[in-house]
């Protein structure tokens, strides 16, 4: 027969696995919109409204117990007028980089050689409850053979 002490260890032990494992869970969830509190803005570019700015951040790299890792690029856009409100577009690796090429205030195009691309957003918008009819800026991911080719139709 179960001791009532028996019981209650038990049910603790299933309260703190429930526990460890919803942690671990949420731990595990895709890359989010927070930006790091560390890396190297590498350049940006101005829309040509002056209503946005996209560029590419390096993060500071948390040196995985010495492995090799490949360079993470991030490229974010941000408001600059109405909500200043920032999101990640785009996380590359195993790319020699990006480039950044406007093609309108409304249409961003992100270029890169090589990548192992990892997430992507092809819409960025600013509506808010003052600006409601914000219209989406366009993002485009394009495949060229120089970096230097971007924003050339």
């Amino acid at each position: 027969m179960v001791s009532v002490r028996m019981l209650q260890v038990r049910r603790w032990v299933k309260m703190y696995l429930v526990a460890l494992i919803g942690a671990g869970l949420l731990g595990c969830t895709g890359p989010s919109d927070v930006k790091p509190t560390k890396g190297v803005e590498k350049y940006s570019k101005l829309a040509p409204d002056g209503e946005r700015k996209a560029y590419v951040l390096i993060p500071e790299s948390s040196g995985y117990l010495g492995a090799t890792v490949s360079t993470v690029y991030q490229v974010w856009i941000q408001d600059l007028h109405h909500t200043k409100d920032e999101k990640l577009l785009m996380t590359a690796s195993e790319t020699s980089g990006v480039s950044l090429a406007w093609s309108g205030p409304l249409e961003l195009q992100i270029c890169y050689v090589k990548a192992e691309i990892t997430g992507f957003r092809n819409f960025f918008t600013v509506a808010t409850q003052d600006f409601p009819d914000a219209p989406n800026v366009e993002v485009l991911l394009k495949k060229v053979a120089k970096l230097d080719e971007c924003g050339i139709p």
